[in-house]
């Protein structure tokens, strides 16, 4: 079972997995494309970021600690009330960047209030290193 699968069937999570692909290019730029069939319309969005600096803790109280260090999931259940659920993994460090970009049709894949906020200039942009990530049963609020 893929993880966007396991997200639904067991927290009740609202994910899709979508085909995505990505290429790294000269002076570090990182292009993540993905697409969603939508009906009659294929969407396709994409980003890019160029990354800048050296590989680095988060700072505290900034944008990349708090979605890096975000160590607990919430879900609304279909017959009501919460699940919180806790996620583990390593610190990831970040590299700041530069140039970041989100680009296409993103009504078509997050719908029309999280597009508006998507289409304004981002606050912030980075790349994390990431790492193996648990996730732990979750229980009902």
């Amino acid at each position: 079972m893929g993880f966007a699968a396991l997200a639904r069937n067991v927290y009740g999570e609202r994910y899709v997995s979508l085909p995505m692909r990505h290429r790294i290019e000269a002076h570090a730029e990182l292009v993540f494309r993905w697409s969603m069939d939508g009906g009659h319309a294929r969407a396709g969005i994409g980003s890019a970021l160029r990354q800048m600096g050296t590989l680095r803790s988060p700072p505290k109280a900034r944008e990349e600690q708090f979605i890096t260090e975000h160590y607990w999931g919430y879900a609304a259940q279909s017959g009501g009330g919460c699940l919180e659920y806790r996620v583990t993994h390593p610190s990831w460090r970040v590299w700041n960047s530069r140039d970041a970009k989100l680009e296409g049709d993103l009504r078509e894949i997050y719908g029309h209030e999280l597009a508006e906020a998507l289409e304004l200039p981002p606050t912030s942009a980075f790349l994390a290193e990431g790492s193996d990530v648990a996730v732990h049963r979750g229980r009902k609020l």
